[in-house]
């Protein structure tokens, strides 16, 4: 295993795995959509001390900007159909929030077992991002995950917030009240509440220069506006003709850059300041979480935004069975006139190809059903061939992801 793998090892993958805590909700599902985007943008080049510490660390963020005088009812995002729900998009939310702060739209979504209903919502400054438990789940409300900067643990800190509960909403109580110590030292704030069905809810908002009255106003506003309905899809930017059959879909997930990232989770892995923030990214991971990234047999379809300031490919697209491959691991090609590498090593390959429509793309298989269809395809360049890709403007995305 290498150095690279032991560090996601010991520094990430226990916010994972650990028992269920006595927390508000499955806090790590939850935001797993933040985790996943990070951790394929730059969290693979951080230390296991730099995991660690800087895991409660978010983005900086303005002011909000809504106000009673100038919040509206949002309108349905274009990226998001009203209403719109199609058998072949692995990403869908029955979440609809009935009243934002003036500015603010729908930025990403994700879909991890069966939780569905969980939205991101920004303006471009800052953060919101509500996620709702499958019906019949139970959970405490008094307790918030937190990693603690200095801790000589391994593990998280779960660490309760007094405050009193909030007038207006059904059971709900601040886990981490805007300006309390909890929000100030993980970033972000939390309310919990339970919705018309009895299902818990949450709402996270990253803190920055508002005041705390003013995010309080913000956020209860915005929970009790909150509705449950028939799930629509959130469009992805890409159509997969052939997606494996035999290998479940672990995790898929769609962000509109830095307002898309779950707050509490957009520095996963990333000392502060270490780069910039993630642009308009999407992905696919059947077999398992990372698995071709990690050692686990699979096949990963993402893509994320070109950076022509940045190298390519980076350390995330070259990664393959949980290691750092040589150069006599990488092949320099060209697909279709595009920058292109391929990567094999330990039975596993991965296919990258640069500005593809604006998209890095990362296509990795590994394991004897994703090789199979792959050859089927006549090997990895075949595959891809049957990949349609549209453009990174989140306008152009499909509800027709997978299948004919």
């Amino acid at each position: 295993m290498s150095e690279l793998n032991a560090e996601l090892s010991a520094a990430l993958r226990p916010a994972v795995d650990l028992q269920e805590p006595p927390c508000a909700l499955d806090l790590d599902r939850a935001r797993a959509h933040g985790r996943r985007l990070r951790r394929r943008r730059q969290g693979l080049q951080a230390g296991a001390v730099m995991a660690v510490t800087a895991l409660a660390v978010v983005l900086i963020t303005g002011p909000l900007s809504g106000s009673d005088d100038g919040a509206v009812v949002p309108p349905a995002s274009p990226t998001a159909p009203s209403g719109t729900e199609s058998a072949n998009d692995p990403i869908t939310t029955g979440v609809t929030f009935g009243w934002l702060p003036k500015g603010f739209h729908i930025t990403g979504g994700g879909a991890q077992g069966a939780l569905h209903d969980d939205l991101v919502v920004g303006d471009g400054k800052t953060t919101l991002f509500v996620t709702v438990a499958p019906p019949g789940s139970q959970s405490n409300s008094d307790c918030s995950f937190v990693y603690q900067s200095g801790s000589q643990t391994a593990g998280p800190v779960y660490s309760c917030d007094t405050s009193t509960a909030v007038s207006g909403l059904k059971s709900a109580k601040w886990v981490a009240a805007p300006g309390s110590s909890q929000a100030i030292a993980q970033h972000y704030a939390q309310l919990n509440w339970r919705t018309a069905d009895g299902r818990q809810a949450a709402l996270f908002a990253s803190t920055g220069g508002e005041g705390a009255d003013q995010l309080t106003t913000i956020m209860v506003r915005v929970a009790e506006h909150v509705s449950l309905g028939g799930h629509r899809a959130l469009p992805m930017p890409f159509h997969l003709a052939k997606p494996p059959t035999g290998l479940p879909l672990a995790y898929a997930y769609t962000s509109e850059g830095a307002d898309g990232v779950a707050p509490g989770e957009a520095a996963n892995g990333d000392p502060l300041g270490a780069g910039p923030a993630p642009g308009v990214a999407a992905g696919l991971e059947y077999g398992g979480l990372d698995a071709t990234t990690g050692d686990s047999p699979g096949l990963e379809l993402t893509v994320q935004k070109a950076d022509s300031g940045a190298a390519f490919p980076d350390v995330y697209e070259t990664q393959i069975a949980g290691q750092r491959p040589t150069a006599a691991d990488i092949r320099t090609t060209t697909v279709d006139g595009h920058s292109a590498r391929i990567v094999t090593k330990a039975g596993f390959q991965v296919l990258v190809v640069h500005d593809v429509n604006g998209f890095d793309v990362r296509l990795g298989v590994g394991g004897a059903q994703a090789l199979s269809l792959v050859n089927e395809a006549g090997g990895i360049i075949g595959y891809y061939h049957t990949i349609t890709f549209f453009q990174s403007d989140p306008a152009t995305w499909t509800v027709n992801v997978l299948g004919r």
